[in-house]
């Protein structure tokens, strides 16, 4: 209990440091350091599928040939070592699924209140210590490129917990209506953060959540007093979608138009175009993987690839903004279609809790941008997935797919 106990506390205080970016995304790569000697410990206990263990091997194995042959080696190390770390803390959380699925949530909330208080702080903060103001777009408070921050991003776990419980009803009866009053309020209070972050991938990544969620969960949850749940995400899925319009730079005379002009104009989105620049970092690399197809160009050096590709008039980047393009480019195509596949494997072989649905957020969000690449955030959603998986080979009982929680 002890170990665990510290485990918590050291997720709360990397994603906390890496949140409010004092030291450029270090306080994860630290803590993933100590993952991996941990892990190499517990390596014994780890109880997955034997599928699942070949998938893992293989894609360290071809990572590491990727590293051999890596543009910037240094690099490489480093997210090999994040890779394995994400591993440790998958199989980590797995294993102590019934201690930490008790604490985890409410952890988030407490970490989402904290960086949208402290968000709202910082302009005042910074005009007294300049020490504090991120140096880098890899944190989740302040909005270093376009006025879009990463906060939306993170509040995306919370909000679909939050919408996860009301859904599900997972209250004793005498607490019900006090704890869906809590529930309802940290919508009211997360909601403006999240849309005011202007992070048009946590909107994309909120609406679908909550439909694939709403599919999933309404045969079984489905009652009159399921309209209120409506009436929230309804709310939810409306205002995002308008934000989804109007920070886009498109010349129309719809009735969004006088909404786009002035978020222009006054929030400093004119810069905010309709696909972001993605479909440039796309063909990079895509170039990149006909040219070194097999291997890649090592782990984490995408930039070398945006750098050398792209054109005149094109932006430059450290990440495709897709996870999964970014490994198919670093590690390879092998290791890119088996990192799809671990990634299969644990979707499939998962509980539909509200851990699967807040990592499937993220998994989500990780299509269209670059929040994976905050260490400790790649590292929670590792963690999350560990909660979520069930290795149904080493379980005699048939257990309902949905965990109350």
């Amino acid at each position: 209990m002890l170990i665990n106990n510290l485990i918590l506390i050291a997720l709360a205080s990397i994603i906390t440091i890496d949140g409010i970016g004092i030291y450029n995304n270090q306080a994860g790569l630290i803590g993933a350091v100590f993952l991996v000697c941990f892990g190499i410990i517990l390596i014994r206990d780890i109880k997955i599928s034997q599928t699942l263990k070949l998938l893992f091997f293989l894609f360290f194995i071809l990572t590491l040939i990727s590293d051999c042959l890596s543009t910037n080696l240094a690099n490489s190390v480093k997210f090999t070592l994040i890779y394995t770390a994400s591993f440790f803390a998958f199989a980590y959380a797995n294993i102590n699924k019934d201690y930490l699925s008790k604490f985890v949530v409410p952890l988030i909330f407490i970490l989402s209140i904290f960086l949208s208080l402290y968000s709202t702080v910082l302009p005042i903060l910074i005009k007294q210590d300049g020490f504090l103001l991120p140096s880098s777009g890899y944190q989740l408070i302040y909005p270093t490129f376009g006025s879009h921050n990463h906060l939306g991003d993170f509040l995306l776990l919370s909000l679909v917990a939050c919408f996860y419980f009301l859904f599900t009803k997972s209250f004793s009866k005498h607490s019900q209506n006090y704890k869906q009053v809590i529930i309802c309020l940290l919508i009211f209070f997360f909601l403006p953060y999240f849309i005011f972050s202007y992070s048009r991938s946590s909107y994309v990544s909120l609406s679908l959540t909550l439909i694939i969620m709403s599919i999933f969960l309404i045969k079984k949850n489905l009652n009159k007093k399921s309209l209120t749940v409506f009436g929230l995400i309804a709310i939810t899925l409306v205002l995002s979608s308008i934000f989804l319009l109007s920070v886009s730079d498109i010349k129309d005379e719809s009735i969004f138009k006088n909404v786009k002009t002035n978020l222009h104009t006054t929030h400093n989105l004119s810069n905010k175009y309709p696909s972001g620049n993605r479909l440039a970092y796309f063909s990079q690399g895509l170039l990149s993987i006909t040219d070194k197809p097999l291997f890649g160009v090592g782990p984490g050096n995408f930039v070398y690839v945006s750098k050398k590709y792209k054109n005149p008039t094109d932006w430059w980047t450290e990440t495709s903004h897709n996870i999964f393009l970014d490994v198919f480019v670093e590690n390879g195509l092998f290791a890119g279609l088996i990192f799809l596949f671990i990634i299969l494997n644990l979707l499939i072989n998962s509980k539909k809790n509200v851990f699967f649905f807040m990592a499937l957020a993220l998994l989500l969000d990780f299509q269209s941008d670059y929040t994976y690449r905050i260490h400790s955030i790649f590292l929670l959603f590792s963690i999350l997935m560990g909660l979520a998986y069930e290795a149904r080979h080493l379980t005699k009982a048939k257990s309902d797919n949905i965990e109350n929680i």
